[in-house]
């Protein structure tokens, strides 16, 4: 069933928006935890790509954990795509900016393991045969415990298997 309300959520607060939609903070009250919700428009009737792709995503550590997926009704009328995904604190941007603003350098020993743990979840993408497409310190959260979580695939693809190609090109210039 169809609807405007997002059902068992509880909207907290609008946390990010793009091209294709948003992504708000809600608090799950079945399971009483924080979630993060991202709302697009469904086209067709398909499953979206960036669905597909987090299906084939989840066993990986390195990505963000995909929770539930519903679909609601908005007020002209046209199918919106809920993807309901574990809460993560803070992105990379943010705490760059944090950084920045305090004039306090990040420890070299913490940079290492940010780069390391995004490596990790590229190279787990790649073996998947997916490409993330729009990598950038917005889409890389990290928890309390600075475990990084790779997010938005709403752009990423699926690689051609019948192709030669690699999901990335190494330059020598």
């Amino acid at each position: 069933m169809l609807s405007s309300s997002i059902p068992d959520y509880e909207p907290i607060s609008l946390r990010g928006s793009g091209a294709f939609g948003y992504v708000i903070e809600a608090y799950d009250k079945i399971h009483d935890a924080r979630v993060a919700i991202k709302r697009t428009h469904k086209v067709g009737n398909k499953l979206s790509r960036e669905y597909q792709i987090l299906s084939e995503l989840k066993e990986c550590d390195y990505i963000v954990k995909l929770l539930d997926t519903f679909y609601t009704v908005n007020d002209d009328g046209k199918v919106i795509q809920n993807l309901v995904f574990e809460y993560v604190t803070r992105s990379l941007e943010a705490y760059m900016e944090e950084c920045r603003n305090d004039k306090v350098v990040i420890p070299l020993k913490k940079i290492k393991s940010i780069m390391k743990q995004i490596l990790y979840g590229l190279e787990y993408c790649h073996s998947k045969n997916i490409v993330h497409r729009d990598l950038k310190p917005e889409n890389v959260l990290f928890t309390q415990d600075d475990r990084v979580k790779i997010c938005d695939f709403g752009s990423s693809k699926f690689i051609d298997e019948n192709t030669k190609s690699t999901p990335y090109i190494v330059s020598r210039y």
